[in-house]
């Protein structure tokens, strides 16, 4: 298996290289979406021992790339245009509503 640096991608560059990698490695300090151990692995910020350990065993086992792939496909439907507006209109807008109602109180 081989690892391809692309360095900084937009748009369908972008699209087509996270469509053909079967690893993807994001080197942040935070996350944001991910599940440990079911959709990604953290591991310790500048430790590269640590990240080497949980890289390996997706680079030479297919099975466990393709169920971590594929808990993570099933993961980001709950994040699609479509429930991210749901979420605005029906959590945070009655929220800010009950704020400017209390406030007014």
């Amino acid at each position: 298996m081989s690892v391809v640096f692309t360095g900084m991608l937009q748009g369908e560059e972008l699209s087509q290289a996270y469509a053909s990698g079967d690893v993807f490695v994001m080197p942040s300090e935070f996350e944001m979406l991910g599940q440990e151990g079911k959709t990604d692995f953290l591991f310790t910020p500048g430790d590269i021992e640590d990240c080497m350990s949980k890289l390996l065993p997706l680079l030479h086992n297919k099975v466990l790339r393709e169920t971590i792939g594929q808990a993570a496909r099933e993961e980001m439907k709950k994040y699609d245009w479509k429930e991210a507006t749901r979420m605005i209109r029906n959590e945070e807008y009655n929220d800010a509503i009950m704020f400017w109602r209390k406030k007014r109180a």
